[in-house]
């Protein structure tokens, strides 16, 4: 029941759908498929690249987003509502 309370926990759940070959980062092919849900969310997020979502997930600046960062910056976005 957690998971149904906390909005973290719930981006952490949807940042994983989309790792969809299990490497525990969001490539570009998966980002696509991310922002076509987000988009339906959040309008505002319409027309972010993989680059600029890169430079604001990545919080150790490894020029990759993991599943962590990735619910973090969900997590961010949906609270800018």
């Amino acid at each position: 029941m957690r998971v149904m309370h906390d909005n973290s926990e719930v981006a952490r759940v949807r940042a994983a759908v989309f790792d969809t070959n299990a490497d525990r980062f969001i490539s570009q092919h998966e980002f696509k498929e991310l922002m076509e849900l987000m988009v339906t969310r959040e309008p505002r997020v319409q027309g972010t690249s993989f680059d600029d979502f890169v430079k604001s997930a990545d919080a150790n600046k490894d020029g990759k987003v993991s599943i962590e960062e990735c619910a973090q910056w969900i997590d961010r976005v949906l609270k800018l509502k």
